[in-house]
């Protein structure tokens, strides 16, 4: 591991452009892949907790921001640090809210559902 992570520092300092596009790359996956997981599991979670719509919310703000990094890299790594900023609050919140909510239920003070 070691090894690989002198090398990555090396391709890092050598080809920095080539190095941030790909993180912005990652980053777009990344931020793709988790909101689609979010918004499958409040849909899944609908009737078991309250208050999933936040999730989805979540999860469909993770995946336009993804699709933004994508679609404009170029404006994407201007705004690279600003945009990881904003989403990662979003995304917090959103997954503190629905521990919370998971939380609650555990400890019986919600009911499991809205029949």
């Amino acid at each position: 591991m070691g090894v690989v992570d002198i090398l990555a520092g090396i391709v890092a300092i050598a080809l920095p452009g080539i190095t941030a596009l790909s993180l912005l790359y990652i980053v777009a996956a990344w931020a793709i892949v988790i909101g689609a997981l979010q918004v499958y599991w409040a849909i899944r979670l609908r009737r078991e907790v309250e208050g999933e719509l936040w999730t989805a919310i979540g999860g469909v703000v993770s995946i336009l921001f993804g699709i933004y990094l994508a679609v404009l890299p170029g404006a994407g790594l201007l705004s690279l640090v600003w945009l990881v900023g904003i989403w990662a609050i979003i995304f917090g919140v959103s997954g503190l809210f629905f521990a919370w909510r998971l939380r609650q239920l555990q400890q019986g003070r919600v009911s499991l559902g809205r029949a």
